[in-house]
């Protein structure tokens, strides 16, 4: 603040500014789409505990949030679940890999240490 007043920060543009004010004059926090990455192998008793626990995520700078699940194969049951939890909510996206393309979250380790 410079004398009482919000000083506009720097962006990309020169006429940019990266504030809002409300009817009453004060600042407001400008909302955002929130994504979250999760992936998932044989989590099934973890999965629909997490999964709610991350949905019910409620903050004034969130506007819109969504959950993308990347089930790689899973054999437990996990599939399941997911499959279910996304019929029942529209905010969770699900990726479902086939076993042809079963990696694991280890994958990115394993190709770097193919590529030496």
């Amino acid at each position: 603040m410079t004398n009482g007043r919000l000083k506009p920060m720097p962006g990309p543009s020169a006429g940019a500014q990266l504030f809002q004010f409300s009817a009453a004059g004060r600042p407001q926090t400008a909302a955002f789409r929130l994504s979250v990455l999760v992936p998932v192998y044989n989590e099934r008793h973890l999965v629909e505990a997490s999964l709610r626990r991350l949905l019910l995520l409620e903050h004034e700078s969130i506007s819109n949030l969504e959950v993308i699940v990347v089930d790689d194969c899973s054999t437990d049951g996990t599939s399941e679940i997911l499959t279910r939890l996304a019929s029942e909510d529209s905010r969770i996206i699900l990726i479902q890999h086939a076993a042809e393309q079963r990696e694991g979250c280890g994958s990115p380790h394993r190709h770097r240490q193919r590529l030496r």
